[in-house]
C-alpha cells in the first residue's frame, strides 16, 4: 500500500544523516548580540541539544551580522528542549528570543 510505502521510505530517510538536514526542524533566534558568531552561537545551543546547521545572515552592504540566526536540528524533540531552554534567556546583555523558524512567503508572478 502507499501509506507502508512511504512509511518505509520515511524511516531510510530518517537513518539516512545525508538527509536529516532537509528534514531537520528549524528554530529563529533574534535579538542577538552583535558580537555572537557561528562558533558562539553552537557552543550556546550545544549545551541542551547538537544543532545540524547554525546559519547568521550578514547584510550585503556591510557584511556585518543582522542580529539573528537560524538553527537547524535532527529532531523536533531538540529543537523543543533548546527553545524551551533558551527563548527569553539574557545573553551578552541581550534578552533573546527563540522560536520556531517561519517559512518565507515566496514571491508569485
Amino acid at each position: 500500500s502507499t501509506q507502508s510505502t512511504w512509511g518505509r521510505v520515511n524511516k531510510l530517510l530518517e537513518m539516512n544523516r545525508f538527509f536529516r538536514p532537509l528534514f531537520a526542524k528549524k528554530l529563529f533566534f533574534g535579538n542577538l548580540s552583535f558580537k555572537i558568531d557561528e562558533i558562539e552561537l553552537r557552543r550556546i545551543v550545544q549545551a541542551y541539544a547538537e544543532p545540524v546547521d547554525v546559519f547568521m545572515p550578514k547584510d550585503r552592504e556591510t557584511n556585518k551580522r543582522r542580529g539573528f540566526a537560524f538553527v537547524k536540528f535532527d529532531s523536533d524533540e531538540d529543537s523543543k528542549k533548546v527553545m524551551d531552554e533558551l527563548n527569553g534567556q539574557e545573553i551578552s546583555g541581550r534578552k533573546i528570543v527563540v522560536n520556531e523558524a517561519q517559512e518565507k512567503p515566496r514571491y508569485q508572478k
